[in-house]
């Protein structure tokens, strides 16, 4: 039976406007990747060949560039996902995405700069989901009243019908938006901008609201749910915007201050795997002696690249009691530990986006542009991790040890 927050997390799950700022989120990081790659690129060039390897197009321009037209690339991103998970006329909801947009930044500072300003990215945010929101409006009531023409006209002409006189009543309500914010002479941008990036997304940089959500999707994996898909729509995109801030502030020279970003949560919370199950299996092979145990020794190169289900419903972890806790307290616990010392300056902060799949050490190298000392006390808190799991994976092994001999017994 699921528990009242299952609910409403399943719930969630199907809103349609979380998803879509979900899916734009991951194109967001997707083209993060690229990025990082070109600028990691040019820094390996500058040390060893002293040199860089695209002269005229350093990634660092490039970077500069995609965040001048972030703003008005998230407009036609949102807009976009807004209108596939409402399946409506994608052109139309874009339109009045822009046009919404263009016009109450236009009424506000009508200066083109004002366009290319990084405060502007919370209103790219939230107004294509206003548009979505009033194009669904207009969409039920063009369906109401043209529910009794069906049988006297063809569908086909009904469906353009409704389609043209709902992006005409969408840009008729927009425009009506624009003019009267003029009228009344307010600014929308500066509180959307105020609510979602100096309100929400800085909860998202508290630990404990990280770690709520780190023990919520442990929790869900245990049970037997897939924790990643249930809860990453309502932190991810938070965290990949917290990335993408860091290496924009890195390129230009100044301090990442976001410690927890998308690199952070792969590397402490899903390297090896949900639950940091590596731990496992290397405390697996501390201990064993003579006896193979087919299914640890099958998953070590999946877990290498951070695939672990074979563990997790091959041990089973699953409802397993012997491995609840360190399950779900290694992602917490080095989170917690990570976080600190990062804190503290003893680690560096992640600047750059790096694959799920980067194997652990090699991901941190990546992420942090080669900071060994960083890589130091990862190691360390692998150790940690290994010790975490250690007791678990002793008693696993001894009663599986005692259960091939039974079945040895058996057989004779």
């Amino acid at each position: 039976m699921l528990s009242d927050i299952e609910k409403v997390l399943y719930k969630l799950k199907e809103v349609r406007i979380i998803n879509a700022i979900h899916n734009y989120a991951s194109t967001l990081l997707t083209i993060l990747f690229g990025l990082s790659l070109l600028m990691i690129f040019q820094n390996v060039s500058t040390s060893f060949m002293g040199v860089s390897w695209m002269q005229g197009w350093e990634p660092k321009t490039i970077l500069n560039g995609f965040m001048a037209l972030l703003p008005f690339l998230t407009v036609i991103s949102v807009g976009y996902y807004c209108a596939q998970a409402y399946k409506f006329e994608t052109i139309h909801i874009i339109m009045m995405s822009l046009c919404l947009w263009t016009g109450i930044i236009y009424q506000s500072d009508r200066d083109f700069q004002a366009f290319l300003k990084i405060e502007t990215l919370a209103g790219a945010i939230v107004l294509p989901v206003v548009s979505v929101l009033i194009y669904q409006g207009i969409e039920r009531i063009n369906s109401y009243l043209f529910k009794g023409t069906r049988k006297q006209i063809p569908t086909s002409i009904i469906s353009s019908l409704k389609s043209i006189l709902n992006l005409c009543f969408g840009l008729l309500v927009v425009f009506l938006i624009v003019i009267v914010i003029k009228a009344v002479g307010i600014d929308v941008i500066t509180p959307m901008h105020r609510i979602l990036f100096e309100g929400v997304f800085k909860l998202y940089q508290y630990p404990v609201v990280f770690l709520i959500f780190v023990f919520m999707m442990q929790h869900f994996w245990y049970q037997g749910m897939h924790g990643d898909a249930l809860i990453s729509a309502l932190f991810e995109p938070a965290i990949i915007l917290a990335t993408l801030f860091n290496m924009h502030a890195h390129a230009n020279g100044y301090e990442a201050r976001f410690i927890i970003n998308a690199t952070f949560y792969t590397n402490f919370v899903a390297v090896s795997g949900a639950g940091l199950t590596g731990g496992l299996l290397l405390s697996y092979y501390l201990v064993r002696k003579e006896k193979r145990i087919d299914v640890l020794d099958n998953a070590s190169v999946s877990s290498v690249f951070n695939i672990n289900e074979p563990l997790i419903f091959g041990i089973p972890i699953i409802m397993n009691d012997d491995f609840k806790m360190a399950f779900i307290l290694a992602p917490m616990v080095t989170s917690t530990l990570a976080y600190f010392l990062t804190s503290i300056g003893l680690m560096k902060p992640y600047i750059y986006a790096v694959p799920w799949f980067i194997p652990f050490g090699i991901k941190g190298l990546i992420g942090t542009g080669g900071d060994l000392k960083t890589l130091l006390f990862e190691i360390i808190l692998a150790i940690i991790v290994i010790c975490i799991y250690l007791p678990a994976t002793k008693k696993y092994v001894r009663n599986y040890k005692q259960q091939g001999e039974l079945d040895g017994k058996s057989n004779l």
